[in-house]
């Protein structure tokens, strides 16, 4: 192996480890600034739209919040849409969130 390729290989192994150091430091920053808006645990409906909740369903709730201090259940309609201003279109998530939504999740901090 020559110098030249010696030298290259060290400049292009040091040059990803920089690159990639900097997309994981990336990647942290942005899961600090969106932990609060999302669920550390999210139950959803595998048939549809909507969940049916029995009376099993209700106590395993009640035993979450119980047992887990600041643990907070709060029902959220999720649903895609499609924006349109003008030419423009841009597919989206609208959420339908209680009024206490933005109170738990700090979201004034984040605007």
């Amino acid at each position: 192996m020559s110098l030249a390729a010696l030298v290259g290989l060290a400049l292009g192994t040091a040059a990803m480890t920089v690159v990639l150091s900097a997309f994981a430091g990336l990647e942290d920053l942005i899961l600090t600034q969106f932990e609060d808006a999302n669920a550390t645990l999210k139950i959803e409906s595998a048939t549809g739209p909507y969940i049916e909740l029995n009376s099993e369903d209700s106590l395993f709730l009640s035993g979450l919040e119980a047992n887990y201090g600041e643990t907070s259940t709060m029902a959220i309609y999720e649903k895609r849409v499609l924006l349109t201003y003008g030419e423009n279109q841009h597919i989206a998530y609208l959420l339908g969130v209680p009024k206490e939504y933005a109170e738990r999740h700090h979201l004034s901090e984040h605007l």
